[in-house]
């Protein structure tokens, strides 16, 4: 078993969590199929993910105010099925499971198969924070959809416990030194910035609470292929696009790349 300190990023929302008492914060969605496949193999898809991914057999520890990763042997996920009568019903439950079935210890996510009405079964996620953030979750879903596509092919997660000991080395280097007066001064300066997308900053105030992005296979293959080519990641190439079309909107140089 392997103990080690948190991220910096972890430990902010973990004093967060701390700090509400309650309900920690949480990424909570749904990975819903036109494609009929059983409960069998939807759980079958989901715990081969979760066996390669450590983070997911994790629990955090708080000892003096700071927060600890224990990473323990996978053990068999409880995954229940639920047969909802409407979209009401479910939506409900899943708000109802966001209260009660997480905390900020040793249950840091939860999952459960579902029907609405008869219709195919889909899975909903749960995940505390501190172990899951947006990326993380497109992966684990892309990851999902492969094993429920390949059964046979093997699923490689990146060891989060890998990413915690290269911080520890990172944090006693010289390089780290050099790179925290640089981004204080960097901070300081986006400080005084005004945010881009304010009508989706605060959840609470906000007039837009979601956005969805969806590509067709075709054009996601060319983006795919171009980025393979060109030695780019794809978030990289969607943030440039996002930003010429914004500078060519707005003429403003900021957002041009």
């Amino acid at each position: 078993m392997k103990v080690l300190p948190i991220c910096d990023e972890q430990q902010f929302i973990l004093d967060i969590n701390e700090e509400l008492k309650s309900i920690p914060m949480q990424i909570s969605y749904s990975m819903r199929f036109t494609t009929r496949f059983s409960p069998e193999e939807l759980y079958s898809a989901v715990e081969k993910c979760m066996m390669a991914a450590d983070v997911l057999s994790a629990r955090c520890v708080v000892k003096e105010g700071h927060g600890y990763m224990e990473f323990l042997p996978y053990q068999k996920a409880d995954i229940p099925i639920f047969h909802f009568s409407s979209e009401e019903e479910y939506q409900s439950f899943y708000m109802q499971s966001s209260e009660t079935k997480i905390n900020n210890r040793n249950k840091l996510y939860y999952i459960f198969i579902f029907s609405v009405s008869g219709s195919y079964y889909h899975l909903h996620f749960i995940f505390n924070h501190l172990i899951l953030d947006g990326i993380s979750a497109l992966v684990l879903s892309n990851k999902i959809q492969e094993a429920l596509l390949n059964p046979n092919e093997e699923i490689n997660c990146y060891p989060f416990s890998a990413h915690l000991e290269s911080l520890i080395k990172y944090k006693d280097s010289d390089i780290y030194q050099k790179d925290q007066a640089f981004w204080e001064d960097k901070f300081l300066e986006i400080s005084g910035s005004e945010y881009l997308f304010s009508e989706v900053i605060h959840a609470s105030e906000a007039q837009v609470n979601s956005l969805a992005f969806q590509t067709d296979p075709k054009l996601k293959d060319l983006m795919t292929e171009y980025c393979k080519k060109n030695n780019i990641s794809p978030h990289a190439l969607i943030v440039t696009f996002l930003a010429q079309i914004m500078h060519q909107k707005t003429g403003c140089k900021r957002f041009y790349l």
